[in-house]
């Protein structure tokens, strides 16, 4: 959209058409588009919404309207309070300072509507904070309930805390969470699943098609966004997820259709193999090479890929640094795998057996996630 310099003289009708069309872009958005096209849009979208309160109401008035009758991703939903909060905040000259207020005041008004009204799910949050790590690095954050946080690599949260509760939005990757216990509930969410703190450590690794959740002290309870409806609901229905896991639990949740698709107890070094990851290394002990592979394609810019289909049925195992991918071939040199760079694509990495083509190898069915 394009952005009315003039929006103090711009009719009410006109900053209404102005704010649908600003809304339907903010819904129409791509979650995983770049992140210099999406900062563009957020960038014009706060110019338009700050330069006056009544844009800023007009917007507010458009989006409680839309989220009545309909359902808001719960990543857009995120985004556009985040936008929102930001909007409130943003510093403009001093001439625009009594405008600042106006915002700011506006905002607050909003939310505090929406207490009235009793939708505490939707009130801006008090405080909400973005953590991120590229491929190959880790970060822990301490944060300010205490509780602490630990991302994997390529791993994305939101973290929203308010005065009711304490809620991590797992955008994608994996986390470790050690709980600071204290009257707010503390719930994690991934996709529809609803991970409830009991008194706990846990981990949480969004795998695309299911979500992986390990207990390490504890307990949890998983619920999911039916379960969530059906408790509020005078027919409640009987198939939403609603179980309680314990110590050394480990459980795998579809993404599809919130059904438990593995369900496991962990022998105790199985859970000092799981938290490995936090002191920056990976372990495997039986797994065969392509959830090797898989495991070490979460680290690294250059992907392996196995291009002989007898290479799967190995077995190599150890202890690793999941960076280190020269360690990982020099290893795997002494089950007879060679190491190429594929002549197609110079960021892939064909595994072959000794004395094989790299053509040969091209052909096979690439195992990556």
């Amino acid at each position: 959209m394009t952005i009315d310099e003039d929006t103090e003289n711009t009719s009410d009708e006109q900053l209404k058409l102005q704010a649908s069309g600003w809304l339907d872009e903010l819904l129409d958005a791509n979650p995983n588009e770049a992140d210099h096209v999406r900062h563009k849009r957020d960038e014009y979208f706060l110019d338009w919404v700050v330069k006056s309160p009544i844009a800023l109401s007009a917007f507010l008035q458009t989006y409680k309207a839309y989220m009545a009758p309909y359902k808001i991703h719960w990543k857009l939903r995120i985004r556009i309070q985040l936008l929102l909060q930001h909007a409130a905040m943003r510093r403009e000259p001093m001439r625009r300072s009594i405008k600042l207020t106006s915002v700011a005041a506006a905002v607050l008004t909003f939310a505090c509507a929406l207490i009235l009204a009793g939708d505490t799910r939707r009130v801006l949050p008090v405080l909400t904070q973005t953590y991120s790590t590229p491929v190959g690095e880790r970060q822990t954050v301490d944060l300010e309930d205490g509780t602490r946080l630990m991302l994997n690599t390529h791993s994305k949260v939101v973290v929203v805390f308010d005065a009711r509760s304490r809620r991590i939005q797992l955008i994608y990757g994996e986390i470790l969470i050690t709980v600071q216990h204290e009257a707010r509930p503390f719930v994690v969410e991934s996709h529809d699943l609803r991970i409830i703190d009991l008194a706990t450590q846990y981990a949480v690794y969004d795998k695309g098609n299911t979500i992986r959740v390990t207990v390490f002290e504890g307990r949890v309870r998983l619920a999911d966004a039916g379960h969530r409806q059906a408790q509020l609901s005078a027919t409640p229905t009987t198939d939403s997820l609603d179980t309680t896991l314990g110590q050394g639990d480990q459980v795998e949740v579809s993404t599809a259709d919130d059904t438990i698709t593995n369900h496991r107890s962990l022998r105790s070094e199985e859970m000092v193999r799981a938290t490995a990851w936090t002191d920056g290394l990976v372990t495997f002990q039986g797994e065969a090479l392509p959830e090797m592979v898989d495991e070490f394609n979460r680290y690294n810019t250059h992907r392996l890929v196995i291009g002989d289909p007898e290479l799967a049925k190995l077995h190599p195992g150890g202890i690793y640094r999941p960076t280190d991918l020269d360690d990982l071939l020099n290893r795997l040199r002494t089950f007879g795998i060679e190491a190429v760079l594929d002549p197609k694509d110079p960021t892939r990495i064909l595994l072959i057996r000794r004395g094989e083509q790299p053509g040969a190898a091209d052909t096979a069915p690439p195992s990556s996630r």
